[in-house]
C-alpha cells in the first residue's frame, strides 16, 4: 500500500520550464502519482529529469511489470510519493535517521533523495557506465517505495538483483538496473526471492 508522502519544505527548483508543467499530470487514483523537487544549488533541467524517470518506471523492462500500473509525474500538491535530488549534505539531513554518510541515496519513508554524488559519480562496480547505474538506481529505490527489500548475488556471473545493494558492491554479479527477478516472480508466480541470500547491510 503505497502512503502519501508529507509536505516537504524543499520547494521544486525554481528552473522548471513550461516544458516540465505540460509534462505534469493531475492525481489519478487509478495509477501510481510521484512528485519530483531539485535542490536549487544543482545543475539539473527539471523537465529532463522528469521524463527519464517517467520513462524508467513505464519501461516493459521495469516496475510496469509488477504493479501493473502506470505511473506518471503530477504537482507537489498531491503524490504517492516523491523524488527529491539533493546535494550530499542535504541528503544526510533528508534521509536521517538513515546513515548516508554524504556518499548514498536513500528512501525515508515516502521519499526518495538522490544524492548527487552519487547520480554524477555512479559506484565501482559499473565502471565509467553512468546510464546503468542511474537506471539501476532510479529502480532500486521505487522498488523500496513498493515495499520490496534488500537481497544479495544469487550467484557469481549472474545478474545482479535491483534490490541488491550495487552502490556498495555487486559481490560478483553484473551491475544490472531492471528488476527482472520481481518480474519473473509476478509473471510466472516463480518465488524468486526464496533463492536470493538475504542482505539487509
Amino acid at each position: 500500500m503505497i502512503r502519501r508522502p508529507p509536505r516537504s519544505t524543499l520547494d521544486r527548483s525554481s528552473a522548471a520550464s513550461d516544458v516540465y508543467k505540460r509534462q505534469v499530470s493531475t492525481y489519478d487514483e487509478n495509477k501510481i502519482n510521484f512528485n519530483l523537487k531539485i535542490e536549487s544549488t544543482i545543475q539539473l533541467k527539471v523537465d529532463c529529469i522528469g521524463k527519464l524517470i517517467t520513462s524508467i518506471l513505464n519501461d516493459s523492462r521495469g516496475w510496469i511489470k509488477v504493479t501493473e500500473k502506470e505511473f506518471q509525474l503530477v504537482d507537489n500538491v498531491e503524490s504517492d510519493f516523491e523524488f527529491i535530488f539533493a546535494s550530499p549534505e542535504k541528503t544526510d539531513e533528508l534521509c536521517y535517521p538513515l546513515e548516508t554518510n554524504g556518499i548514498y541515496s536513500c528512501r525515508n519513508e515516502q521519499q526518495i533523495i538522490i544524492n548527487f554524488f552519487r547520480w554524477v559519480n555512479g559506484a565501482i562496480d559499473f565502471g565509467s557506465d553512468l546510464e546503468t547505474y542511474r537506471l539501476y538506481l532510479i529502480n532500486h529505490e521505487v522498488g523500496h517505495i513498493l515495499e520490496w527489500g534488500h537481497v544479495g548475488c544469487p550467484k557469481e556471473g549472474a545478474l545482479a538483483p535491483v534490490m541488491m545493494q550495487q552502490s556498495k558492491s555487486t559481490m560478483g554479479c553484473e551491475p544490472y538496473g531492471w528488476p527482472i527477478y520481481e518480474i519473473l516472480e509476478k509473471e510466472f508466480g516463480i518465488n524468486t526471492y526464496s533463492y536470493l541470500p538475504e542482505n539487509d547491510n
